[in-house]
């Protein structure tokens, strides 16, 4: 484990203590830590499944995939025009 000194906003590490029930300021800072990088992790599962780049392992359609993640149905259409702007074609999940 690290140790180190930071500057952070007193307000909002008050609102982070608040919001994830933290006991500590150590404690708020790891939650929001843990909760951004499943975020993240999420993000990039999601944006794999709908581009095509997981074909042939996942055998679900992007459809099923983010009403299963309960994800917005914006994102996919955002994701796959980017894919048709770039000129990018995939088969659909088996």
């Amino acid at each position: 484990m690290a140790k180190m000194t930071i500057d952070i906003d007193e307000k909002l590490l008050a609102k982070a203590l608040d919001l994830s029930g933290a006991k500590t300021k150590k404690q708020a800072i790891q939650v929001a830590l843990d909760e951004f990088v499943w975020r993240k992790a999420q993000d990039r599962s999601i944006d794999m499944i709908v581009s095509g780049r997981l074909q042939g392992t996942v055998h679900w359609t992007p459809e099923e995939f983010m009403a299963q993640r309960g994800a917005g149905w914006d994102r996919v259409e955002k994701i796959k025009k980017e894919l048709e702007e770039k000129g990018v074609e995939r088969e659909p999940a088996r």
